[in-house]
């Protein structure tokens, strides 16, 4: 008999939207766990703000708890390890006044002598967030990888917020080492009397291994979350002279990358490194840098730079620049000098460029000003390696020449990178990541469910 089509087709619509049915049911119902899952979330409260009281509240929460440090202050000797998805709570709030000047409130001063202060250790798709702590005493310095706050290579989401705490360690504030899972740090204030790396940022991604290797290989995805954002924040160094070495607030090697925005630099620079003094880890990958003020105290004593460029790519715009001789300088540190497995990038190394002709030797170099993704991690065959221009547009406030190379052969206008002081020479395409970031909440929503299926 011959199959009625009107039939059979009816038939088919109605299973179809059946399935479709209990998939809306099954998304409801998964939503509806998370969301009262999130209402039930418990206070606990630490008994004391010593560390061994701290991590025992930790224990003993539940995901999506809130643990309160009670105020005080007390020295860890030893980190803190947060290892699922909870709200460490300390109640300082950020706040400054037209100076710039810390008008925070502070109750709780953890002290820490050499060693990391918290570990966050957590699995996908959790969200994860230091807030209210005021952190003092020694941290870990330049790219040693530690901080007063460290999200390691174990940690697998990039849902973290650190925000609204205060730094006044001798080095690194937070480290991260996962950068290419994102992350949030906002309305932190760090001050350094030390005109060193006190209250910086360290971002590095070894997910993958330990020299950020395997993290050139992917995509930069600009405009994405895929950055560790900093952003709404004060870096206050007191002390520096314009002969201060590198009072640095950022800093990034082994293919960090981090958006930089709507933040003040008192006496200080945004830096990353190259493929050169930290091998046989690689440079920094991808910045964003936009919409901050970086403000030098001294006009008769100027530093160098406000913007210290050494390797890879960066979007520069839109920043108010103030008493210093340079918005933005770069430096392909291996185009003078060997550095360790890289070597001196002259023409004899197989993993640089080695274009030859009218080119200097050995350009592209491996990670240089202007290079973006790889085609490989090995250093012993050749390595392609994308041309991924820098730009710079639509920065204000520089008296004297905007930027300046100190190797102007290798980095070259039009071919390494734009600069415009209008945004004629903005890239074509690019938009910025939402502000504020979607992190900035007391009651994040949770992420949606993955991995559904249709039961027939």
């Amino acid at each position: 008999m011959k199959k009625n089509n009107s039939v059979y087709n009816f038939k088919k619509g109605i299973k179809s939207m059946s399935s479709i049915k209990s998939l809306i049911f099954l998304i409801c119902f998964v939503m509806n766990f998370l969301y009262l899952s999130n209402a039930d979330a418990a206070t606990l409260t630490a008994k004391s703000c010593s560390r061994a009281h701290v991590q025992s509240a930790i224990n003993s929460a539940k995901m999506g708890d809130i643990v309160i440090i009670p105020k005080g202050n007390c020295t860890w000797a030893s980190p803190v390890i947060i290892h699922k998805a909870i709200t460490l709570k300390g109640n300082g709030s950020y706040s400054e006044n037209a100076n710039h000047e810390d008008t925070g409130t502070w109750p709780l001063t953890i002290t820490l002598s050499g060693n990391n202060g918290i570990e966050l250790s957590g699995t996908s798709g959790q969200n994860i967030r230091i807030t209210g702590i005021h952190f003092s005493g020694s941290t870990g310095c330049g790219t040693s990888g530690n901080g007063a706050i460290l999200i390691p290579t174990s940690n697998a989401t990039g849902n973290w917020r650190i925000d609204n705490s205060k730094f006044t360690v001798s080095c690194n504030a937070v480290a991260v080492l996962t950068s290419g899972l994102g992350g949030l740090i906002d309305h932190i204030y760090a001050y350094d009397s030390g005109c060193g790396d006190g209250g910086a940022i360290l971002v590095m991604d070894q997910r993958n291994d330990y020299t950020g290797g395997w993290a050139f290989t992917q995509p930069i995805n600009w405009g994405s979350s895929n950055f560790v954002f900093v952003e709404d924040s004060t870096f206050w160094k007191n002390g520096c002279t314009g002969s201060a070495g590198a009072p640095a607030v950022s800093d990034a090697q082994a293919n960090g990358k981090y958006v930089f925005r709507r933040n003040y630099v008192r006496d200080a620079m945004a830096v990353w490194h190259g493929t050169e003094s930290g091998a046989p880890q690689r440079g920094g990958y991808a910045f964003e840098i936009y919409n901050n003020e970086f403000y030098w105290s001294m006009p008769s004593d100027r530093y160098h730079t406000a913007i210290f460029h050494r390797g890879g790519t960066a979007l520069i715009y839109d920043n108010q620049v103030t008493n210093y001789q340079f918005l933005w300088k770069t430096w392909v540190r291996r185009a003078t000098r060997s550095f360790g497995e890289f070597g001196r990038c002259d023409g004899t190394q197989v993993h640089d460029g080695n274009r030859g002709g009218s080119y200097p030797r050995g350009y592209p170099c491996l990670d240089q000003v202007g290079r973006g993704r790889a085609s490989g991690v090995s250093l012993n065959k050749v390595q392609p390696q994308e041309g991924s221009k820098s730009y710079i547009w639509n920065n204000i406030g520089i008296k004297t020449d905007a930027f300046f190379h100190v190797n102007p052969d290798y980095v070259v206008s039009g071919r390494d990178y734009e600069f415009c002081n209008d945004s004629s020479c903005a890239p074509v395409g690019y938009t910025p990541y939402p502000y504020p970031h979607p992190l900035v909440t007391d009651n994040p929503a949770p992420n949606p469910p993955q991995n559904l299926r249709i039961i027939q």
